[in-house]
C-alpha cells in the first residue's frame, strides 16, 4: 500500500504545541501525552547473508535462504529459520498515533518505501517525543530498529536522548515508561511468563491476529509480492497492541471502564471513516471490527 493514498500523517504536525485539544473524554490521559504505537515486520537479510558469505549475485534469494539455514542449522542453532536481530530486514513499519482527537492508522511498507526510509520516518515520529507502545519491542522490534539503523547511518534526534525530563524516563532504558512494551511489563520482566499477543488479546475481548498470517509467515508472502497482505497484518497487529495498552492503562488506574469504552467508540469510528473512504483496501479493517464486539 502507498502511504500517500492512505492515511498519511505529517510528523510536523502532530507536535503537542500545535494540537487542538478540545476533545470530549480521557483529557488528562491524551492531554500530557502522545501515543505511537508500533510494530515492524521482517524478513531475512538474503542480501545481508550473501554478503556475509561472498555468495554469487546470481543465486536465487530462496537458495541464500537455504544456504543460511543449512549453516545455521550445522552450527546447532536453535531455530535455524530465524535470523539474529541484526540480520532481520524491515519491510513494513505500521502504527497507531493517538493525541487529544487525533487518531491515525499508518502503514510503511516495501517496495513502495526502502528500508532506510521505514526507519527514517520510525525516528521522525519519535522525534516528536510520543510514548512508544510496542509488544515484544524491547526484546524483537527496537533492537532490529537499532541495529538496521547503524547499517544505514540513520540519526535520531530524541531516542538517545537522556537530558533533563529524560534523564529518569527515556526510551532505551527496560524500566522506564517512556517506551512501554506491554508484554514484558506485565510479566514482571521475566520471559517465561511472556504471553502471545494474539492469545491475550483474545482473552480481553479483541479481535487478535486476522487472516490467518502470522510472524513466521511473512517472508513467504514477500517473496510471492503479497506486500499488501504483510501491511494488513501489520495494521492489524498495532490495533490489537493498542487496545492492550487501554487495558493496562485501565489496569494501573490511568482511566475508567467508561472511558476505555468511550475511547473504542472512538476507535471504531475512526476506522469506519477509513472504510468509508476506502473500503475495496480497507477489507481487513472491517474483519477486525466484525471481529470486535463491544
Amino acid at each position: 500500500r502507498n502511504p500517500k493514498n492512505f492515511l498519511k500523517i505529517s510528523w510536523k504536525n502532530i507536535n503537542r504545541s500545535n494540537l487542538n485539544l478540545n476533545f470530549n473524554f480521557m483529557n488528562d490521559f491524551f492531554n500530557s501525552n502522545n501515543f505511537l504505537v508500533f510494530d515492524i515486520e521482517t524478513i531475512p537479510d538474503i542480501e545481508g547473508w550473501r554478503k556475509l558469505h561472498n555468495l554469487p549475485p546470481e543465486m536465487s534469494a530462496q537458495d541464500v535462504y537455504e544456504h543460511a539455514v543449512k549453516i545455521r542449522t550445522e552450527e546447532n542453532k536453535s531455530n535455524p529459520e530465524f535470523f539474529p536481530h541484526f540480520l532481520q530486514k524491515i519491510v513494513c513499519l505500521s502504527y497507531v498515533f493517538r493525541a487529544a482527537n487525533k487518531f491515525a492508522l499508518v502503514s510503511v511498507v516495501s517496495p513502495e518505501f526502502d528500508e532506510k526510509t521505514i526507519l527514517q520516518r520510525f525516528f521522525k515520529g519519535v522525534d516528536t517525543k510520543p510514548i512508544l507502545i510496542s509488544w515484544n519491542g524491547s526484546g524483537f522490534d527496537l533492537p532490529v530498529i537499532n541495529l538496521r539503523s547503524m547499517i544505514y547511518g540513520v540519526s535520531s534526534q530524541n531516542f538517545w536522548n537522556t537530558k533533563d525530563d529524560f534523564k529518569w524516563n527515556n526510551y532505551f532504558s527496560r524500566y522506564h515508561f517512556r517506551h512501554t512494551d506491554i508484554m514484558d511489563v506485565l510479566a514482571l520482566y521475566g520471559g517465561r511468563a511472556n504471553a502471545p499477543l494474539d492469545d491475550l488479546s483474545k482473552l480481553c475481548g479483541f479481535p487478535g491476529k486476522l487472516g490467518g498470517m502470522e510472524g513466521s509467515q511473512v517472508f513467504a508472502a514477500w517473496l510471492e509480492g503479497k506486500s499488501q497482505h504483510i501491511s494488513n497484518y501489520c495494521q492489524t497487529d498495532v490495533l490489537n497492541t493498542y487496545l492492550m495498552f487501554l487495558r493496562f492503562a485501565r489496569f494501573k488506574s490511568e482511566i475508567n471502564a467508561e472511558q476505555e469504552h468511550n475511547e473504542h467508540l472512538f476507535i471504531k469510528n475512526e476506522l469506519n471513516k477509513m472504510i468509508a473512504k476506502k473500503p475495496d483496501d480497507t477489507m481487513h479493517l472491517q474483519e477486525f471490527l466484525q471481529e470486535w464486539k463491544i
